[in-house]
């Protein structure tokens, strides 16, 4: 039997169903690309012109109205995400 929450009612923070984090412009998102790498992103307002190279730390920033960016905007942990309209899919695994 499910419980039932009435509307105004005052619920302790651990009763309440888990809010999924979902990705914004400023998450950083680890995915799993179509080969099965593991890849980190990073949303950029600017477009650069130079060509995408990884940070240090394997983080590549990627412009925020590229396909790919567009694809995880607003999803949440676990889902596969389809580049554009190419068979190509993205599984996110990680928001931070």
């Amino acid at each position: 039997m499910e419980d039932v929450f009435q509307i105004n009612e005052i619920i302790p923070i651990t009763l309440r169903p888990e809010m999924e984090k979902k990705v914004t412009l400023s998450s950083i998102v680890t995915l799993k690309n179509p080969e099965g790498k593991v890849i980190r992103v990073k949303f950029s307002r600017t477009q650069t012109t130079h060509h995408v190279k990884p940070e240090n730390d394997g983080l590549i920033t990627v412009y925020e109205k590229s396909p790919l960016a567009l694809s995880i905007m607003g999803r949440t942990v676990g889902e596969f995400c389809q580049l554009g309209m190419l068979e190509i899919y993205y599984e996110i695994l990680k928001i931070e």
